[in-house]
């Protein structure tokens, strides 16, 4: 699977979410930044802490890291800060802080969180769903950007995705037993 193909499949994993802003950031190769000692860019501390546990939602820990052990939120911190526009930046992080206020303690709750997470990805990806609502236009954003940065991590890649660039060497295999398709 070459880059392209990557993000054409990311994109439908993404339910067709992904911004121009996030496919140039990627087409670009922005990538997430080490934990080790990582300095913010863009996001306060509060922000970044909020994506990390709505990005962890979003995709979860299970036999896999999840988004914030895939460093998701290092990715969208960084997306923010050198692939977005500021304009657009700057929009994203209004509409997290309003989602913050709205909510209050119960962003700090994760079943609570939880909870509104779904609540959000149910009106986004249902059927007669407002497109003009901004909370759903930074709930689409929101999780393109975990989906993007989760698939094109090397988490995502080699333990979600399993890619192997080369395939399996199956030298084993005669062409009697896979007829046509061998040469395909």
């Amino acid at each position: 699977m070459n880059r392209r193909e990557a993000l054409s499949r990311i994109g439908l994993i993404a339910g067709g979410t992904l911004s121009a802003s996030t496919l140039s950031g990627l087409l670009a190769g922005c990538s997430t930044p080490p934990a080790q000692d990582y300095v913010l860019q863009f996001l306060s501390k509060e922000q970044f802490d909020l994506i990390g546990s709505m990005a962890n939602q979003i995709i979860p820990d299970t036999d896999t890291p999840g988004a914030v052990g895939a460093g998701v939120d290092r990715f969208i911190d960084n997306m923010l800060a050198n692939y977005y526009p500021a304009a657009e930046s700057h929009l994203f992080v209004s509409h997290l802080d309003a989602f913050a206020l709205a909510y209050g303690q119960d962003v700090k709750d994760p079943t609570s969180l939880r909870n509104l997470v779904q609540r959000q990805d149910d009106a986004a990806f249902s059927a007669g769903h407002d497109e003009q609502d901004p909370a759903i236009q930074f709930y689409k954003k929101l999780k393109g950007l975990v989906v993007s940065g989760y698939y094109t991590s090397e988490v995502g890649m080699t333990t979600e995705l399993n890619l192997k660039p080369y395939g399996d060497s199956r030298m084993d295999i005669s062409v009697e037993d896979v007829g046509i398709s061998w040469s395909n």
